[in-house]
């Protein structure tokens, strides 16, 4: 297993984080109450409880859209795929985009209260 790291490497591991990051806040951002986003939110939740039992989507929201670092994660395995980042690199893309999405919460902390 070759990891040497080149250019193309480096700035499309970078680009995916921001990209990642950035696709992350948004969809936390337009699934809040009373956004673009909140019907459908409130669908897959009622989905999800019919489907897994009652309160399963208080567990499930969290990583999809409720809280901004945990969505990490979930949208960096989702997205990493879709910009064919090498797979040694998803741990290290899924912490670099929580540390981003951290930074994000503590900046835009007042909108979200």
């Amino acid at each position: 297993m070759n990891l040497i790291l080149d250019i193309q490497s480096i700035a499309t591991f970078l680009l995916s984080t921001v990209a990642i990051s950035l696709i992350s806040t948004g969809v936390h951002m337009c699934t809040r109450d009373s956004f673009i986003l909140a019907k459908p939110r409130a669908a897959y939740q009622t989905l999800f409880d019919r489907i897994f039992g009652v309160k399963t989507s208080e567990i499930l929201s969290k990583p999809i859209t409720e809280c901004l670092i945990c969505q990490s994660s979930f949208w960096s395995i989702i997205l990493f795929w879709i910009f064919g980042i090498k797979f040694v690199y998803l741990p290290f893309l899924i912490l670099s985009v929580c540390g981003l999405n951290t930074i994000i919460t503590a900046k835009i902390k007042d909108i979200l209260q």
